[in-house]
């Protein structure tokens, strides 16, 4: 082992009680403890399995904070979105009254720094209970130390071959990578390239199948255009076809994923010959480059002078009285610098589509992303814009409180002038907490009229879908503990299923950028590697190839859409919670899902559905009956879409 003065050990001695905090940033296999007075602390999911296997006792970090700290520390961040606001200096970052410092996705701010936060109070905790004399920590965990305890007792655990800044880091926030996914057969692969990589690829594919297929639109000033953010041709063909049917221009801004990114895409943007996508940086002339450049020295100056007043950010960036400025400042600082040209980019490219092309409406799937947020904040012309509704959470009324307390119009609010919904069980939830009933219109889901159009067939063949919804950072809820669970409630459902005669089982995995699914398929490439696991696979292939849709949430308010589609395609739907809040909760027979605790009797429930036909027929029954409240306009949804926003 490496201390921080580079010397190679290969023992943690001490003559009084010693902490050792750990974490996958250090090759911690080589650690021998020699006293038993020294306790180990495993502060991530791999740490304290690599710990548990090689049969070394532990604690986590986890036990430390309460439930109630972390939703507090949660509000906490929520309450430093416009951060910027409050410092003078940050008007020296605006272009043309929008701040470069507020183009960034607020959920993105705020996963970084709740994580963060939670680490750096519960580190304080751990040190107040167990009062060490000694500590060992490996680099990454060192930094939220320094106000709990002397430097002088601490030794830094850096291998020279693996720093913080060579490996384990993440990504997003921290590295600016993106993640990318594809299924080889029946496995998914994930790689991560940089996001500027990433941009330089993209724009070549696009340039080059674009000018081949005749795909890039031409700016005209004779009819209104519908602008759309961000969309996935494949997931809305159907909204397409109605689009095109218009006669109206119909111009794609995807910055972020590629509107061709598949053969799917690329063939229905072929087939509505209305439908193109818009070339951004062919709209800036040689003087908007010129102007840029300029910008950018300027910016990068004003960027250096913002972060010297180290006095009102140490105070901005406090909690309880004690700041955290000294953990978040070195990544927050290079993040700006390295994403300063595609943030000034954004801001001259949207003010120029905006003032150059002329639209009619906009739509988006999303309020915050870098796009949207940019167009929201430059539409100074007013032009109406349509949040359409992307996820299906809200199948009961137990949980509404908690699912608006993370719900994105709570935490950022609605900026758009319209809110698409699905259905009367959204219109109720959304008019309880407030959304003004002008604002809310029920079309029902675009992305779901092509389900009602497919084949709903029984295969017999007792084939089990486990949908995954993986634990995220977003709302503080994440820790070992929940992650251990997760894994044994799996290990329990699959020997299930395994013990059910001619059972298969497959697994679907959130398509989203997501840590936790990386351990999930740790755990089945460790475990089960004879289960077919997709994760990019189109959610209506794999529940037409199931005869029922079991899906497991971490959390009580974060459902997933896959329970809906189950419906549509007429299975039969479980879900099985792993909150605290509902740990005593068995089937409600007036629900169609059905909703159990990890402690209900899984094993009961499901074998009723796949030998009692009775119940089964009964379930099958009650989703046609609901499927009414939760999506209107079934198979007809786009029709509606595309005539309000025309």
């Amino acid at each position: 082992m490496t201390g921080i003065n580079g010397n190679q050990d290969e023992t943690v001695l001490s003559s009084s009680n010693v902490l050792v905090l750990l974490d996958s940033t250090f090759p911690y296999s080589k650690i021998t403890i020699k006293r038993n007075d020294a306790k180990i602390f495993a502060f991530d999911l791999s740490t304290h399995h690599d710990l548990a296997n090689r049969g070394i006792s532990h604690s986590l970090p986890d036990d430390y904070l309460s439930k109630a700290e972390r939703g507090d520390l949660h509000d906490f961040v929520n309450s430093l979105y416009n951060w910027y606001d409050k410092i003078p200096e940050s008007k020296n970052l605006e272009f043309d009254g929008v701040n470069l410092l507020g183009i960034m996705s607020p959920f993105e701010f705020h996963e970084y720094f709740l994580s963060n936060l939670i680490t750096f109070f519960s580190v304080k905790k751990i040190i107040e209970q167990e009062k060490p004399h000694e500590i060992f920590v490996t680099w990454r965990l060192s930094k939220f130390l320094d106000l709990f305890f002397d430097k002088k007792h601490i030794t830094i655990l850096n291998d020279p071959n693996l720093t913080y800044e060579k490996g384990g880091q993440g990504k997003g926030f921290t590295v600016d990578q993106i993640e990318l996914r594809f299924n080889v057969l029946s496995k998914p692969i994930t790689m991560y390239v940089s996001k500027k990589t990433y941009s330089k690829v993209k724009n070549i594919y696009e340039n080059i199948m674009c000018s081949f297929f005749n795909l890039w639109f031409k700016p005209t000033k004779n009819e209104k255009a519908i602008l759309l953010l961000e969309f996935n041709p494949a997931a809305y063909q159907e909204l397409f076809m109605n689009l095109n049917k218009t006669n109206k221009p119909i111009i794609l801004l995807n910055r972020r994923r590629s509107a061709i990114w598949n053969k799917e895409s690329l063939k229905i943007l072929k087939k509505y010959t209305n439908c193109k996508i818009l070339n951004y940086k062919k709209l800036l002339n040689s003087k908007d480059k010129k102007d840029l450049s300029l910008l950018k020295k300027k910016y990068q100056q004003n960027l250096q002078n913002l972060w010297k007043n180290e006095e009102i950010f140490t105070n901005l960036f406090s909690k309880s009285d004690i700041s955290f400025w000294h953990i978040v400042k070195r990544k927050m600082v290079n993040l700006y610098y390295n994403r300063l040209d595609e943030y000034l980019e954004y801001l001259v490219t949207t003010k120029k589509i905006l003032e150059s092309l002329t639209i009619g409406s906009i739509a988006m799937l999303s309020e915050v992303g870098e796009t949207e947020n940019t167009i929201l904040k430059f539409n100074r012309l007013k032009i109406p814009t349509f949040l359409l509704q992307h996820a299906f959470l809200r199948y009961g009324l137990t949980t509404s409180d908690a699912q608006w307390k993370y719900e994105d119009q709570k935490l950022v609010s609605l900026k758009s002038n319209y809110f698409l919904i699905w259905g009367n069980s959204d219109y109720e939830f959304f008019s309880k907490f407030g959304i003004p009933a002008s604002k809310l219109k029920i079309t029902g889901s675009a992305r779901h009229d092509s389900f009602f159009a497919s084949p709903r067939t029984r295969y017999n063949s007792k084939t089990v879908l486990l949908a995954l919804s993986p634990l995220t950072d977003r709302h503080g809820w994440s820790d070992t503990n929940l992650a251990i669970k997760y894994e044994e409630q799996l290990t329990n459902i699959i020997n299930i299923i395994k013990n059910i005669s001619g059972a298969k089982i497959i697994v679907k995995l959130h398509p989203g950028e997501n840590w936790h699914n990386l351990s999930l398929l740790e755990f089945f490439k460790k475990n089960y590697k004879d289960i077919p696991i997709y994760q990019i696979r189109s959610p209506k292939n794999v529940i037409q190839s199931s005869d029922l849709t079991i899906h497991i949430s971490p959390y009580s308010f974060d459902l997933s859409t896959i329970m809906l589609e189950s419906m549509i395609l007429n299975k039969p739907t479980m879900l099985i919670s792993l909150d605290e809040q509902f740990k005593n909760i068995e089937y409600d027979n007036d629900s169609p899902i059905v909703g159990l605790s990890y402690r209900a009797n899984v094993e009961k429930y499901l074998k009723k559905i796949l030998y009692d036909d009775e119940f089964r027929q009964t379930l099958l029954q009650k989703n046609k009956f609901y499927l009414k409240k939760f999506l209107a306009n079934h198979g007809n949804a786009s029709q509606k879409i595309a005539e309000m926003i025309t």
